[in-house]
C-alpha cells in the first residue's frame, strides 16, 4: 500500500474544489462531465462506482508521475490549514485535460488539473496534522506542502495504525481470503457438520455490510477452531468459557496443560492485535480458571515482527501447517507465563 499526503485545503480556490468534489458525490454520467469521458474511460469507473456517482480530486502535470504510482485502495490523505481534513481511498485514474476542467478551475500557475482520479471510499476529519507529524517521524514543523508519498511499509503501518485507517479494497481482499479458506476448511469437516454451509461461501464481496463480514470471519474461526479440535488426542477434554471479558474461543484441558486459545481468521498485524488484547483479557477475566499456555490460533503462521510480538507477552502460536495439521511455535521459554496477571 501506498500513502499520499495531497494539499488539499489552503486557499479559497483549493477549498471550493473540496467541497465541490470530494464533500459531495458528482454524477458522472450527466453532461457535459460523461461526453467528456473516452469510451476506455467510462468502462472501469461504472465498474467502481455502478450507481453513476463518485467523489474525485486531480493533480496537475507536474504532480502525474507521482499519481502514476497510485493504485486501488492506496490511501489519500488531505491536508489543509493544520489538520487532515479528509481520509480516502483511490479508485480510478485517468489522464484528461478536458475533464479536469470541467470539474476544477486551473491552477493559476501549474494549470489545469489533468491527472483526475475518483476515491472509492472517504471521510471527512478534522485530525491535527501533529497526528500525521508522530506517526512519520516528521518535524511538528511540517505543514505538508506539495504531494508526498509514504512507500516504505514501516510509516505506512505507522499511518494506518495510528490514524485507525482501514480501507474497503483491504477489507474484501480480507474476505475474499477467508472464504476461500471457510470452503477448504469447510470441505475437510466430517459430513453432516453443522457448521458446513457451502452455499453461504460464494456471495458477492459487495453485498457485505460490516456485521455481515464480521459473522463470516467469525464462522472461519469456528471451522478452524473445528478443524483443530479434531486434532487434540483424545483424553483431552475442551470448552468454551464465558468470563466477565466474553466468551473464549477455545479452553483444552489436558492436565498438567491448560490451553486458553484465541482463533483469528488471518494472520495480519491488525488480527494479531486485536487476539492479544482479548487473550490478555481473558485471562484478568478468569482469576479462578488454571492456565497454563496462552495460544493464538491462525490459518498460516505470521510474520516474523508479529511472531516477536506475540512472544514478548509469552503467547504461542498455533497455526495451520496442512489439511488437518497444526504446527505450535511457543513462546520462549523466558517469556512464558509473564501475561499473569501480578
Amino acid at each position: 500500500m501506498i500513502i499520499a499526503i495531497q494539499p488539499s485545503y489552503g486557499n479559497p480556490a483549493a477549498i471550493r474544489h473540496f467541497h465541490d468534489t470530494l464533500e459531495r458525490d458528482v454524477d458522472f454520467t450527466a453532461p457535459p462531465l460523461w461526453t467528456a469521458l473516452s469510451p476506455p474511460q467510462r468502462q472501469p469507473l461504472r465498474s467502481l462506482h455502478p450507481d453513476g456517482h463518485a467523489r474525485f480530486w486531480g493533480g496537475t502535470a507536474n504532480q502525474g508521475r507521482l499519481l502514476d504510482e497510485l493504485t486501488l485502495g492506496d490511501v489519500i490523505l488531505f491536508t489543509g490549514k493544520g489538520h487532515i481534513q479528509g481520509i480516502g481511498e483511490f479508485g480510478v485514474g485517468f489522464d484528461s485535460p478536458t475533464v479536469g476542467d470541467l470539474l476544477w478551475s486551473p491552477h493559476p500557475t501549474n494549470g489545469t488539473y489533468r491527472h483526475v482520479y475518483t476515491l472509492r471510499s472517504f471521510t471527512r476529519t478534522l485530525l491535527p496534522n501533529r497526528t500525521l507529524q508522530d506517526a512519520i517521524g516528521s518535524s511538528h514543523n511540517d505543514s505538508f506542502q506539495g504531494l508526498r508519498l509514504l512507500r516504505d511499509t514501516a510509516r505506512v503501518d505507522a499511518v494506518t495504525i495510528g490514524l485507525g485507517i482501514r480501507t474497503r479494497t483491504a477489507a474484501d481482499e480480507e474476505l475474499a481470503a477467508a472464504q476461500n479458506l471457510a470452503a477448504t476448511l469447510a470441505s475437510e469437516q466430517p459430513p453432516g457438520s453443522s457448521l458446513v454451509a457451502a452455499e453461504q461461501l460464494h456471495t458477492a464481496s459487495g453485498t457485505y455490510t460490516p456485521a455481515q463480514r464480521d459473522i463470516e470471519f467469525r464462522r472461519v474461526e469456528a471451522l478452524l477452531v473445528e478443524s483443530y479440535i479434531a486434532t487434540l488426542p483424545p483424553a483431552a477434554d475442551h470448552r468454551r468459557v464465558r468470563c466477565q471479558a466474553g466468551l473464549t474461543d477455545l479452553y483444552v484441558i489436558d492436565p498438567p496443560s491448560y490451553d486458553l486459545v484465541e482463533a483469528k481468521c488471518a494472520a495480519t498485524h491488525h488480527h494479531i492485535r486485536t487476539a492479544l488484547g482479548q487473550l490478555l483479557d481473558y485471562t484478568y477475566g478468569m482469576p479462578d480458571m488454571p492456565i497454563t499456555t496462552l495460544t493464538l490460533l491462525v490459518p498460516e503462521r505470521p510474520a516474523d515482527p508479529d511472531l516477536a510480538l506475540l512472544y514478548h507477552y509469552g503467547i504461542d502460536c498455533l497455526y495451520r501447517s496442512a489439511p488437518g495439521q497444526f504446527r505450535r511455535e511457543p513462546a520462549p521459554s523466558d517469556r512464558q507465563g509473564c501475561w499473569r496477571p501480578g
